[in-house]
This record gives C-alpha cells, structure tokens and sequence, in this order.
C-alpha cells in the first residue's frame, strides 16, 4: 500500500508510478480524513508526501496518527521538494507513529537536507 498526499499533484504521480512498479495501490490520504482509525495489514506501506515549511504537511500528520500497522511491516517514504531538501519531515514522519515502529525502515535521501 502506498498512501499519499497532493498538493500540486507531483506526490500522486510519483505514488501512482511506484505502486505501478511494486505492485501495490497508491490511495490518498484524505480519503481517510472522516476515519478515526486507519489500519494496514500490509507487508509493504510507502508515504510519499510534499515537504511543508520543511515538515509533513499538516494533514499527513493527522493521518499517521490514525494509522494502525503491523510491526514486522516495510515502511518507507518520499518526500517531494521544490528545493531538494527535507527538513525535519523525515523524523516527523517516524515520530507520528502510534504503532510500533522502528524509525529505522524511514531512510532519509542521501542528498542535502
């Protein structure tokens, strides 16, 4: 499962391609806005969402703190930028948790932050 968020549109293409290429549905996130629990039983969970003010935006916060999944679950993310950097939204993403999760299986870009 890959969830997302979109302002712009730049993280549903990105989601809808590489749910393509791993064979697994890309849904976004405020389809779930009403929900007040979201669970994945998942093996593979991929977040791809814009860099706000150099965080989450405000609504994928709020998401992931809904979000229930599976410990021994894969999770990655993607965050997009217009200026290549992420600020603290890598660790936001881990923080935002409320099931167990080994913030480890968040891998930051390699490049500039």
């Amino acid at each position: 499962m890959i969830f997302y968020f979109t302002g712009t549109g730049n993280s549903m293409w990105i989601a809808e391609r590489l749910g393509a290429l791993l064979n697994e549905p890309a849904k976004n996130i405020a389809a779930f806005r009403e929900a007040s629990e979201v669970t994945a039983n998942d093996d593979i969970i991929g977040f791809v969402f814009p860099t706000y003010m150099n965080d989450l935006p405000w609504i994928a916060k709020e998401f992931l703190l809904k979000l229930k999944i599976s410990e021994d679950a894969y999770c990655f993310g993607i965050m997009t930028s217009n200026h290549g950097k992420s600020g603290k939204a890598f660790s936001s993403l881990a923080d935002s948790f409320t099931s167990p999760f080994d913030d480890s299986r968040i891998f930051p870009p390699t490049g500039p932050r």
